[in-house]
């Protein structure tokens, strides 16, 4: 009878252990009743008594912030402004920031698998949010496109220093991409139009001078400066020059140009 009670007895302590498995890239917070442990379980198959251990990930995370309609440098709002910001957790600091930090995770749950918890991601996704509403004040709203990456640039660095303001270390912003960019369409529609009327007017100018040219070569045409008498005014020319100074002068008459090679 003693040795079925002491069976029993081992049977549920090795049931109270709770195995689990961690993920490479993962880490286990150990929480012993209601208190958080500052040790922390590396990936693998582990045991704990009367403990539980929640599975928190340090890969790379991607936050994506889409539908935003920062205000622009030219007080116009954007359409749509879709943007990602990558971000992964200290290994060190994950047991002070799963409890700092309790009610800003994301929590994922897959059935067959154990939940998966993204510490500090509600407060890096808020942060993210300001920046990037900051940055894009910078800027006129159509110039944007054309200042992806130096955006991109600045919300990562204004990101990582704002975060580490509180938390040095703890969080590291990996990458920000810009995924789409949407100004106002009336907005787009009159710098169309813009554009189109500086190549209608850029177009109208081209024709007036080229008319104006013609015009000119048909009034010299008219006084009867034909080929032959601006020949003879060439040579006219030439005879003058080498007779002021010593100049040497090669003559191509075929091309009618002038060297003066002394």
């Amino acid at each position: 009878m003693k040795k079925i009670m002491m069976m029993t007895t081992m049977l549920g302590a090795i049931l109270s252990c709770g195995p689990q498995s961690i993920e490479t890239g993962n880490v286990g917070i150990v929480k012993l009743f209601g208190q958080v442990k500052e040790e922390i379980k590396e990936p693998g198959l582990r045991f704990t008594w009367w403990a539980d251990i929640y599975e928190v990930s340090l890969k790379e995370t991607e936050i994506s912030l889409n539908d935003l309609k920062p205000k622009a440098k030219d007080n116009l709002f954007l359409d749509d402004l879709d943007v990602s910001v990558y971000y992964n957790t200290s290994k060190d600091q994950a047991p002070k920031l799963f409890t700092k930090y309790s009610n800003q995770y994301k929590k994922i749950e897959k059935k067959g698998e154990t939940d998966k918890y993204f510490v500090g991601y509600t407060l890096v996704e808020q942060v993210a949010r300001s920046v990037i509403f900051d940055k894009i004040s910078e800027h006129d709203s159509l110039t944007i496109h054309q200042q992806r990456n130096v955006i991109e640039v600045a919300i990562k660095n204004q990101l990582q220093e704002e975060l580490d303001k509180n938390d040095q270390g703890a969080f590291k912003i990996t990458r920000v991409i810009i995924k789409g960019v949407a100004t106002d369409k009336s907005v787009e529609e009159a710098f169309r139009r813009r554009v189109t009327a500086e190549k209608d007017l850029e177009t109208a100018n081209l024709q007036q001078e080229k008319a104006k040219i013609e015009a000119e070569t048909n009034n010299i045409k008219s006084t009867g400066l034909t080929d032959k008498v601006l020949q003879e005014k060439y040579l006219e020319t030439l005879k003058y020059i080498s007779q002021k100074g010593n100049n040497t002068f090669i003559v191509d008459l075929d091309n009618q140009k002038l060297l003066n090679i002394k």
